[in-house]
């Protein structure tokens, strides 16, 4: 039942505004790398997808007056244009808080099925960088120093670097 409850966990935190980041470290400490990414994108998928829904179906004029007069505001006419591009810059850059733009999307009128399927794709690298990372922890705590450790520490320098990379693109490019 373990897996069941962490996806179950892990798909209820984004609703609720709190951070994926530990349950991720968590997925690769419980789970190891393979199966911890299974059940931490799962996861991570459900909760950006619930919290889109609410947004779309229950909350939206909240989520309209939250995000007005933010950079996120203009979030609505771009992704009018701009659909699953803008989610999939959004998650492989992150810009904004992903819990926010969970909800922020769920009032544009991004397809359900374009935003699930985008999120889940460009949410996956740094999920396998961190669940990487988390399942390597206990050899640090015993002193150890594996290539579980290594993997996991070069791929979050890696994607910090993409990151980093793109966002001086785009500051040149304005």
């Amino acid at each position: 039942w373990a897996p069941v409850i962490f996806v179950a966990i892990y798909a209820v935190a984004p609703v609720f505004f709190l951070p994926g980041l530990p349950l991720t470290l968590l997925a690769g400490l419980l789970f190891g790398p393979v199966a911890g990414v299974a059940w931490a994108i799962t996861g991570a998928t459900i909760g950006a997808t619930i919290s889109f829904l609410i947004a779309r179906y229950l909350v939206r004029d909240w989520v309209a007056r939250r995000i007005a007069g933010t950079r996120m505001a203009g979030l609505y006419e771009r992704a009018e244009r701009e659909g699953w591009k803008l989610v999939a810059v959004t998650r492989l850059i992150p810009l904004f808080p992903f819990n926010l733009l969970n909800y922020a999307f769920g009032i544009t009128a991004v397809p359900l099925g374009h935003y699930a399927i985008t999120s889940f794709i460009c949410m996956l690298p740094a999920c396998v960088a961190y669940v990487v990372f988390g399942s390597s922890l206990p050899d640090v705590l015993a002193g150890r120093i594996s290539p579980k450790l290594i993997i996991g520490i070069g791929l979050i320098v890696l994607l910090n670097v993409v990151i980093m990379v793109v966002r001086k693109r785009k500051a040149v490019a304005r």
